[in-house]
């Protein structure tokens, strides 16, 4: 048995919608403790690891672990039909998943759930030198900045500086944050770091979450 409630649909679509950009079917892990996803995409550039805690729900209830089985595309198709003012609710149901939306009405939607995967996918062994927090739909228009000439982005993150670079056929781009700018909340750099991106990935992901997250760590 499995119900979670929360009071707004908006952080499922955020995460369902992130979830599908890299994968086209999902398993989430879910415990007394909460909810898990992990996944890469096929190439493996991008990877997406969620623990989402009871504590966040308005209701929780998991009597043993149970693995949820879903394909993106149903389960995106079918959680934007809930307003913002919808209460969601999520029930297993005899191999199916129960998606209720709570308003002035209530509408029920039962979606058949596919046979979960059986093995989960392991965190890359990397060392994180450096860590920047960033107002989210700053960060966005500032990669939008980056894809006008290039497909792919450079970050580099120097003791008191964000650095976004791109190169392409239009010609190159380059922009650059320091501690004194309000976008930038804070910016912890143990040792000076370059990394190289790709811009449709990192977009597609940032762009689902800046609806429900005004900051966002990397």
């Amino acid at each position: 048995m499995f119900i979670a409630r929360s009071e707004t649909p908006e952080e499922w679509k955020a995460i369902a919608v992130a979830i599908s950009t890299i994968v086209e079917e999902a398993t989430f892990e879910v415990t007394p403790q909460g909810l898990n996803f992990r996944g890469m995409d096929p190439s493996h550039i991008a990877l997406i690891d969620l623990n989402w805690p009871n504590t966040a729900f308005e209701k929780f209830e998991c009597t043993q672990p149970v693995k949820i089985g879903a394909k993106m595309d149903d389960f995106v198709r079918l959680i934007k039909r809930a307003s913002p003012s919808d209460k969601v609710e999520f029930e297993t149901k005899d191999g199916s998943l129960l998606i209720k939306f709570f308003d002035s009405y209530k509408k029920e939607y039962l979606l058949h759930l596919i046979e979960p995967y059986t093995t989960s996918t392991p965190l890359p062994k990397l060392a994180l030198n450096s860590k920047v927090m960033i107002k989210t739909k700053s960060l966005e228009k500032l990669l939008d900045d980056i894809q006008v000439v290039a497909e792919t982005v450079t970050v580099s993150a120097k003791k008191d500086q964000l650095i976004l670079e791109g190169q392409g056929d239009t010609g190159n781009a380059k922009i650059t944050l320091d501690k004194t700018n309000e976008d930038l909340i804070s910016i912890d750099v143990k040792e000076e770091c370059v990394a190289t991106y790709s811009l449709s990935h990192l977009l597609d992901i940032i762009s689902s979450l800046t609806s429900v997250s005004e900051n966002r760590s990397y």
